[in-house]
């Protein structure tokens, strides 16, 4: 694990000189503590990074901790998955980073934060950011700890359209 991560580390620091960087793709590769205050580095300070997809890379609090304060400094960032992570906590601490994070990226238009076991208050909690955002296209809430109640709550919230009725 510290072979890998220091790996990581090399890989992203490396990144940061590559001017024209659009797309990162590290799904399903666990992100370190170090790793992720790299990434941070690099989200704070990107001027071309569209796409970012973290599905199932976020294997702990801390790392996820670091990530979010980059991305609250990005400006650039259109698309960000992050699906498949472990965002459970009896604070409710991510519902309320990702919540903040709709309410202060501008250029966000794509979000993915299925199956990343928020709460169904936390789920709620960011369908009340998400009203006031006038970038986010598409949102991908589901497969979280929300049960069909909360669902029609969150879709009344928002003014939804089902648009698939028979995977609501």
């Amino acid at each position: 694990m510290i072979k890998s991560s220091i790996f990581m580390v090399l890989v992203i620091d490396k990144l940061q000189e590559y001017r024209e960087l659009k797309f990162l793709d590290l799904s399903g590769i666990p992100l370190s503590n170090e790793g992720a205050k790299s990434l941070r580095t690099l989200l704070q300070h990107t001027q071309t990074l569209e796409l970012l997809n973290l599905s199932g890379s976020l294997q702990s609090y801390e790392p996820a901790r670091q990530l979010f304060n980059g991305l609250y400094l990005n400006v650039t960032l259109k698309y960000l998955n992050l699906s498949c992570n472990k965002f459970n906590q009896n604070e409710k601490e991510f519902g309320s980073r990702i919540g903040r994070l709709v309410q202060v990226h501008e250029h966000l238009v794509h979000l993915d934060i299925s199956f990343s076991k928020l709460s169904k208050e936390e789920i709620l909690f960011i369908c009340f950011c998400l009203r006031d955002n006038i970038s986010l296209m598409s949102v991908h809430m589901g497969l979280n700890q929300v049960d069909t109640k909360y669902r029609l709550i969150a879709r009344a919230i928002l003014n939804a359209q089902v648009k698939h009725p028979f995977r609501s």
